[in-house]
C-alpha cells in the first residue's frame, strides 16, 4: 500500500513540475515574441522619422508634417522623451516653415509650441548643440510672431 501512495505521490510532483516548466516556457515564449513586435514597431517608426526629415531637409514640408504628426499620435513621451523632442522640433520647423508663406500667425504659434515642448523633454546635457538649436529657432519664431502681435513680450522673449 505505501508503494502506491508513494507512486501516486512522485505522479503528482512529477505532473506539477512538467505543468510548472511548460508554463515557464510558454511565458518565455510570450515575452521573446512581444519584444520582437516591439523592436520591429520602433524600426518602422525610425524609417518613418527618416523619411520625414529627408521630406523636410527636401522642402516637402506638408508630406513631413503628415507623418510626423501621425508618429506624435503614437509616440508617448515618456517612453523616448529624445526621440519624442526630435520629433517636435522638427515639427516646429515645419511650421515655421510654412509660416513663410501661409497663416502666419497661426503657424508661428504652433512652432513656438512645437518648440517648447521639444525643450521639455530633451536630454541636452548630453547635446548641449541640439538645446542652443531649438533655442535659436524658438527665437527666431517669438521675433517673426512680434510683427503681429504683443510686439515687447515676444521681442523680450526673443532676446531670452
Amino acid at each position: 500500500m505505501s508503494f502506491d501512495l508513494k507512486t501516486s505521490i512522485y505522479v503528482l510532483l512529477g505532473g506539477m513540475i512538467g505543468a510548472a516548466v511548460a508554463s515557464l516556457i510558454i511565458l518565455i515564449i510570450y515575452f521573446f515574441s512581444s519584444f520582437k513586435k516591439q523592436k520591429a514597431y520602433r524600426d518602422k517608426m525610425l524609417k518613418r522619422l527618416d523619411t520625414a526629415d529627408l521630406m523636410l531637409r527636401e522642402n516637402m514640408t506638408m508630406d513631413a508634417l503628415s507623418i510626423y504628426n501621425e508618429l506624435l499620435l503614437n509616440m508617448p513621451k515618456q517612453v523616448e522623451p529624445e526621440l519624442y523632442a526630435h520629433m517636435k522640433q522638427s515639427e516646429g520647423n515645419c511650421y515655421f516653415t510654412l509660416s513663410l508663406a501661409q497663416d502666419k500667425q497661426e503657424n508661428l504659434i504652433k512652432a513656438i509650441n512645437s518648440y517648447e515642448d521639444a525643450l521639455r523633454y530633451g536630454n541636452y546635457q548630453k547635446k548641449p548643440g541640439d538645446y542652443l538649436s531649438i533655442q535659436g529657432q524658438l527665437g527666431d519664431a517669438y521675433l517673426k510672431i512680434s510683427e503681429f502681435q504683443k510686439k515687447e513680450e515676444f521681442l523680450a522673449k526673443a532676446i531670452r
